[in-house]
């Protein structure tokens, strides 16, 4: 019996042996699925593939590598932000736009109620792919408009704050030809010439403001209890032959 037992021990020491032994067989690393890159900057060049181990981050201009991975590094940063803009109908202004960024692009946007959309040059807009777009003479319409601008950069892109535009004292026309009565509260504004040959009803109350002149000529009448009052000034407060054009308006208006 005492035989029988030594003979089970040892084949049970056996079998833990060769167990050992083929626990301690190294398996060679094989990768299974690869995608790799390069990529140069202006002070680095890495190359990897994915499933590669890095123990360090390694950084260089606009990247960043990782445990095999790349990272894009955005550090595009807007420093001036586009300003809102108020001015009178027949006036330019624009909007600028500072970024810390060489060789960056630049793409404006306006919203004009329907949302932003990528602004394009006409009659009306300039340097929308520029740090400054301006209008030229925008009319009564565009009041209330939204700006901003898209800076892009190496794969990044950062937006502007939104600037918003306001017109107001607005011109009915160049000149204004006054031929039909007036009754009741009345304004107008023209920016050159005003002329009235018309007559003006009992109890009206009326306004005429224009920048160079007002003409009443033959056939202008007031009747009892009129208000009438007539003004010469620049519209919005600059001056007529300071103004290049007013190709928004028309030149001549007969009312």
């Amino acid at each position: 019996m005492r035989i029988k037992k030594l003979t089970i021990f040892i084949a049970v020491i056996g079998v833990f042996i060769s167990s050992m032994i083929h626990a301690q067989v190294s398996i060679s690393s094989k990768v299974i699925g690869t995608s790799g890159g390069n990529s140069l900057g202006s002070d680095l060049q890495v190359s990897w593939t994915l499933g590669e181990t890095f123990t360090t981050e390694l950084t260089g201009v606009n990247l960043a590598l990782t445990q095999g991975f790349q990272q894009s590094i955005c550090t595009i940063k807007i420093s001036t932000h586009p300003q809102n803009s108020s001015i009178c109908q027949g006036n330019n202004t624009s909007f600028t736009v500072t970024a810390n960024e060489t060789g960056a692009s630049y793409q404006w946007e306006v919203n004009s109620g329907s949302g932003f959309v990528s602004v394009v040059g006409g009659s009306v807009y300039s340097g929308q792919n520029t740090a400054t777009l301006s209008l030229a003479f925008p009319p009564a319409a565009y009041n209330g408009y939204q700006y901003r601008c898209v800076v892009r950069n190496n794969g990044c892109s950062a937006t502007s704050n939104t600037a918003n535009l306001s017109l107001s004292g607005s011109a009915e026309a160049l000149n204004i030809v006054n031929i039909n009565p007036i009754s009741g509260l009345y304004s107008q504004t023209a920016v050159a010439y005003t002329i009235a040959i018309n007559k003006l009803e009992p109890n009206a109350n009326v306004i005429f403001k224009s920048g160079n002149a007002i003409e009443l000529l033959p056939g202008f009448e007031t009747r009892s209890g009129v208000v009438f009052s007539a003004k010469i000034e620049g519209l919005c407060g600059f001056s007529v032959s300071n103004v290049p054009n007013f190709d928004n308006l028309p030149k001549e208006l007969r009312k």
